[in-house]
């Protein structure tokens, strides 16, 4: 068996299969001579829903949710009810919550959803206009009222770093999760905390981030998401992010020069998408001179960076 998806599998019989549709008792798997028994299961023959990549059909299992994904290919057993029943405990959480931090977290969800009304109000006004129409309007809107947002966002940031500085590394964790629960409805409308959040390719400093942040502009359809969005592209953090486009390829430069080196050897570690490197092979005098190794755990960065630098490396006119 193979998974079909995270929550189903693909299944082949050493004799006939069964008739479409037919019910199991159980399904059992052994992980280190540990017998792991799941519920009640249906098979679903070959072309009667789970597409033509099984050899006989697919296994669902319509009474309990299993991530038979990390069971098939990670030898491991996740327990969904476990994490049900863990919930209890979770939502007692809330009464280790200091009552100051209760009173700023609800003022700035009231707030962040009173904003909110405003600017999807305001957006629906010239929803059937044309095109430039519209995003003159949400140009304005953006460089008015929504930099006032903006204000507001900063100084209740401000705020909470304030009441949070003493807090230990327990509380942090309890209050950041109790703060995210309340305000998530917010964090999935920006383009960016949405990725930091949910983390897609598993981490959250991902090529595809580092992407928004030298960006450095609006993203989203409305007004209010892209306010969400602009805000932490603007923060200092940021900005230091963005002045590395400047910093690296200044100093490999320098190096170059001062070790008068050809081929200029060196490897850039956690590349992501190297735009650093782009940026150097462009501005280059001597671009054949550079013999440059990149290294990165995403595949999708170096699939990115390999792209960028042959994008660059045929406009230069090199290899």
């Amino acid at each position: 068996m193979r998974p079909a998806s995270r929550f189903s599998l693909y299944v082949s019989f050493e004799a006939a299969p069964p008739e479409d549709g037919a019910e199991f008792a159980a399904l059992t798997k052994e992980i280190e001579a540990a017998t792991h028994r799941l519920g009640s299961c249906q098979f679903i023959a070959n072309g009667a829903g789970t597409g033509n990549r099984g050899p006989d059909g697919g296994v669902i299992f319509p009474d309990d949710v299993y991530d038979v994904e990390s069971l098939v290919l990670r030898n491991k057993f996740v327990d969904i009810d476990a994490s049900f029943r863990n919930l209890p405990l979770v939502l007692q959480q809330k009464e280790g919550i200091w009552d100051e931090f209760k009173r700023l977290t609800d003022d700035v969800t009231y707030d962040f959803g009173v904003y909110r009304q405003f600017f999807d109000s305001e957006d629906r006004k010239y929803l059937d206009e044309p095109e430039d129409v519209r995003a003159g309007a949400q140009r304005a809107l953006l460089h008015t009222v929504g930099r006032q947002f903006l204000a507001y966002f900063q100084e209740s940031v401000d705020r909470l770093d304030e009441l949070v500085i003493e807090y230990s590394r327990e509380e942090h964790q309890r209050h950041g999760f109790y703060f995210r629960n309340h305000t998530w409805q917010f964090i999935m409308l920006s383009a960016l905390m949405a990725r930091t959040n949910l983390k897609p390719r598993g981490y959250i400093g991902d090529s595809e981030m580092l992407a928004m942040l030298y960006e450095n502009d609006y993203r989203g359809d409305w007004v209010f998401p892209k306010l969400l969005h602009k805000y932490p592209v603007e923060t200092i953090a940021s900005q230091a992010v963005r002045n590395r486009r400047q910093i690296v390829p200044a100093e490999l430069r320098r190096v170059r020069q001062q070790l008068d080196a050809r081929p200029f050897r060196f490897l850039s570690v956690a590349c992501g998408s190297a735009v650093e490197v782009v940026d150097l092979i462009r501005d280059c005098d001597d671009p054949e001179g550079l013999d440059i190794a990149l290294l990165d755990q995403d595949t999708h960065a170096l699939s990115e960076a390999t792209a960028g630098l042959a994008a660059v490396a045929k406009e230069r006119g090199c290899s």
